[in-house]
Formats: structure tokens, sequence, C-alpha cells
């Protein structure tokens, strides 16, 4: 299920971690996705695609990608279920766009990520910030009762 987007958010947590816009980026993600959730958590590889998607997606659609920063925050909901945030410095165009699958074609070679994060989120969305700053979320698996399980901006 994808969540609606565009809403706005003033008081964003702050990222657990600082990651730098560049090619190696989405391994960083990776290695910080089993440090947090541990290899053996029921979702450990799941969440690594969804987090290297999404980081893969703020360095090549966004002023992150261009010498920025990417925050990224990984958090465990319940026994099962995680969250991942994505904070990017903007959209690169001075148009902001919020980020939406699309449909390639067989012969193209990208374009299928946020595809892969809404067939393996239970629903993801976006958060943009009055500085222009975007937030891509998802959340995976089931929330135990109890657990956290507000999206960003509520």
């Amino acid at each position: 299920m994808h969540s609606p987007t565009g809403t706005t958010w003033t008081d964003p947590p702050v990222p657990q971690h600082r990651v730098c816009g560049e090619a190696s980026a989405p391994y960083t993600a990776r290695n910080l996705v089993t440090a947090a959730l541990g290899a053996e958590h029921p979702l450990h590889a799941d969440a690594c695609v969804v987090a290297s998607e999404l980081v893969t997606n703020a360095v090549r659609h966004s002023r992150s990608g261009i010498g920025g920063r990417i925050g990224l925050t990984i958090a465990r909901l319940g026994a099962e279920g995680c969250r991942i945030d994505v904070l990017d410095d903007g959209p690169l165009h001075t148009a902001p766009t919020s980020p939406a699958p699309r449909r390639p074609t067989l012969h193209e070679a990208s374009g299928r990520g946020l595809l892969i994060v809404a067939a393996l989120a239970s629903e993801w969305g976006t958060v943009t910030r009055p500085t222009g700053q975007r937030l891509v979320w998802a959340r995976l698996g089931a929330v135990a009762d109890g657990a956290s399980d507000a999206s960003p901006g509520d």
C-alpha cells in the first residue's frame, strides 16, 4: 500500500546516520541495516533491498548526489517489523516532485526501484520539509501491538 505523498512535516526525527551522496552509499546503507537489525532479523534481506533502492534514488535524483549527504534511519517496529527513513537534500530541479513508481519498458536498465520498494514494503510514502528536503520512508512487516507505527510527520 502506498501512502499519500506531499505532506509537509515540520519537526522531523534526526537521522541516525549521515551517508555521503556518492556511488558507495547503497553499500553503506546495507551495512547499516545489518548493524541495526542483525542478519538474523526476518526482514533483513528485504530491508537491505529497500534501503539500497531508496538511497540509490537519493543519490541519483536529489541534490544529495552532487556532494550532499543522505540521512538514514533504521528502526525496529515490534519483533518482526522495521521502518527505513531516507532523508535527501531535495530535488535536483527547481520544480519539486514527489518520488513515484514508474513503468519502465523491458529495455530500460533502470526505473524499477520504487516498484521494488512497493512490493516489499507494507506501506511507504514521502514527506517534504519546508526547506525542500524529502523524506522517503518504508515500513516492512507487521507492527506489533504497542509498537510505534506513526509515520513521519504524524
